[in-house]
């Protein structure tokens, strides 16, 4: 993540050690040798050391990267052709998912463990005094790690229900083995956590502190909450907060939101960052992040991408290639399908690369390769890249508020809004003055606006419509059995998995997972 990621490897590992373990845990040397709270958090040196660790947390690909937590959200959808080999992601698509669905218990420990040092942070800084920090640079740090506290609950409680709330650093005094905590109590903090933050947070970073959480980010990601909550009034509250800032905007260019070459525009609220590296170790142990060979497919050139090239590809069913809007010709129009999928035939918009037959394709029938984030070939010898990946955007926020004024009866104001997101695809106005029908196409915006940006199922889920969703876009729903007791509770919830039920006798299962 350019500056903020330099030393992040080595202080992350320290950083895990000083929050794995009770004072007196294999105390084998004198007291006075050993690395603790007391002598860590001395200076602001430590305290912005043990906070990168925090946002190395967010990077991870269980987390934000956009591996096990982003076909979590949308492989039950039916959008993606699986292409990976794993047969629980074919389950998973077909909604025969289980506690033992080895992505969900990637991310649950993911998250508690960018959590576990969340809470050493706030913990570890607010113990300091003046002499130590100014008070200050305290808020501002405590201010960050409750914001990254409150994305990493986010996911826990929208996609598993009650989840164990631990606010504080572990130790040996405190219960190693969690029981659930209700799901309101769990929005509630994170609301708590989020409010904190946007008082504490600066509207915007300037120099090698760009990238950092700013009062935007805390202000979006809680009129996002207020969704999830059916506040829909604070949704609109905080919204038009943001707006207020002045430091956001939708660019004219859906493509150029993502690119490497624009990394941290207008658009961005908030998001992981990356540098590229070809150094630290396989997975998650390196500065860079691995998503562009996971979805290119096979056949694409390495010196137009990495030493890797592409190893499967992410393709589309039928359903959703055909949702784009076309003329009467049956041209998409909508300008967000070639700015994400380049099909056989066109040539890469910056890059001299034809998508021809000489591509193995392993995608299905689907022949197009994901470009939404593939814009340049990695440096010399790089593996890893070093794009950002965002977590909120500008065009989102504007969604979330469009859906908050439909609720609260100001249907009329809402298609402005999206409008605003039609406009910038090159699509006609969308009117309608039914408040069902408006909310379903909000929801079809988010679909082709936000793909495979980690959210889709949830933001179906929590408005009760997921079985009514997929009998009408999935094309293979006549194969699936939607008579799974887990189906019909609302919202649906993911089993706990069954890696932590092994570990933790305090956590119960949720309901319909009674196998």
């Amino acid at each position: 993540m350019k500056s903020l990621n330099m030393y992040k490897f080595l202080m992350a590992l320290v950083f895990v050690s000083l929050a794995g373990c009770g004072d007196d845990f294999f105390n084998i040397n004198p007291p006075g040798d050993k690395l603790s709270d007391a002598n860590f958090f001395v200076g602001e040196a430590d305290s912005q050391a043990a906070l990168i660790a925090v946002y190395d947390a967010i990077q991870k690909q269980a987390t934000y990267q956009g591996d096990d937590f982003n076909r979590i959200e949308n492989y039950p959808l039916g959008d993606i052709i699986v292409s990976t080999g794993e047969p629980d992601d074919y389950e998973f698509s077909n909604l025969n998912w289980d506690r033992g669905f080895f992505r969900l218990g990637n991310s649950w420990r993911a998250f508690y463990a960018g959590i576990a040092r969340a809470n050493k942070v706030i913990d570890g800084v607010s113990g300091m005094t003046d002499d130590q920090l100014v008070e200050s640079k305290r808020l501002t740090i405590i201010a960050q790690a409750k914001y990254l506290r409150a994305i990493m609950y986010f996911p826990l409680v929208r996609l598993f229900g009650d989840v164990p709330l631990v606010l504080a650093a572990p130790s040996l005094e405190n219960d190693m083995f969690p029981a659930r905590t209700p799901a309101v109590q769990v929005w509630e903090q994170i609301k708590l956590d989020l409010m904190d933050a946007s008082t504490s947070l600066p509207k915007a970073w300037s120099g090698e502190d760009v990238g950092r959480a700013t009062q935007g980010s805390a202000l979006a990601m809680l009129a996002k909450v207020s969704l999830y909550t059916k506040e829909y009034d604070q949704t609109i509250k905080y919204a038009e907060e943001l707006f207020a800032l002045n430091e956001y905007g939708l660019l004219s260019s859906y493509r150029d939101v993502f690119s490497d070459f624009n990394e941290w525009n207008e658009e961005i609220v908030f998001a992981t960052r990356y540098q590229e590296t070809k150094v630290g170790g396989w997975g998650d142990e390196n500065e860079g992040q691995l998503n562009l060979p996971l979805y290119l497919p096979t056949g694409v050139p390495t010196e137009l991408t990495n030493q890797y090239g592409g190893w499967g590809g992410l393709g589309i069913r039928d359903n959703f290639w055909n949702s784009f809007e076309r003329d009467t010709d049956d041209k998409i129009i909508d300008k967000r399908f070639s700015a994400m999928f380049l099909m056989q035939g066109e040539t890469h918009p910056t890059l001299p690369f034809t998508y021809d037959t000489l591509v193995n394709f392993t995608t299905g029938n689907f022949p197009g390769a994901f470009i939404k984030y593939w814009y340049k070939p990695a440096d010399v010898n790089q593996v890893y890249s070093g794009q950002d990946i965002p977590i909120s955007r500008f065009a989102e926020v504007l969604l979330d508020y469009a859906e908050a004024l439909n609720e609260e009866g100001r249907s009329d104001d809402a298609l402005i809004y999206i409008n605003k997101i039609r406009t910038r695809a090159g699509l006609p106005d969308f009117d309608s003055t039914d408040k069902d029908e408006i909310l379903m196409q909000i929801m079809e915006e988010r679909r082709k606006e936000t793909f495979y940006e980690a959210n889709l199922f949830s933001e179906i889920n929590r408005r009760g419509l997921f079985l009514e969703w997929i009998k009408e876009k999935r094309e293979d729903i006549s194969k699936l059995n939607l008579n799974k007791p887990f189906l019909q509770t609302n919202p649906i919830l993911m089993p706990i998995p069954l890696s932590e039920l092994e570990i933790n006798p305090n956590l119960t299962q949720n309901e319909g997972y009674d196998f």
